[in-house]
């Protein structure tokens, strides 16, 4: 049988390994680390060789929505509504929080200077 000062080095073995693996996995393969410790832990070597195999991931970069341009004659203040698409009307907004919203071409807006619901893609310029 396996004395326990055997266990307690083997212990520190798997943890090494998966503190290698997981440093690794984070600095150079932009990986989850917290996952590779695991995995280094539970595999040993063979999961620390499984990560030189593995290409690096990239980051996602953060997108910024398109700017929107605006009719020079269309006066932002003031309170604004959308219908969703659920056929809802939603609102007031203000024109930032509107922006915010994510609308498509194809939703109907409209402005106290409308004298009609209008589509965002024919109001605005994206």
């Amino acid at each position: 049988m396996y004395e326990m000062k055997d266990l307690i080095q083997l212990l520190r073995y798997c943890s090494l390994i998966g503190l290698a693996a997981a440093y690794l996995a984070k600095t150079k393969k932009g990986r989850r680390p917290f996952v590779w410790f695991l995995i280094g832990f539970s595999f040993g070597i063979a999961g620390l060789f499984t990560l030189f195999f593995l290409p690096k991931l990239k980051k996602e970069e953060k997108k910024e929505p398109p700017a929107i341009e605006i009719e020079p004659s269309l006066n932002t203040k003031g309170d604004w509504y959308y219908i969703d698409a659920s056929h809802s009307q939603q609102g007031p907004y203000c024109f930032d929080d509107l922006k915010q919203k994510n609308l498509t071409e194809q939703n109907y807006v409209w402005h106290e200077q409308f004298t009609e619901w209008k589509k965002w893609g024919d109001v605005f310029k994206a």
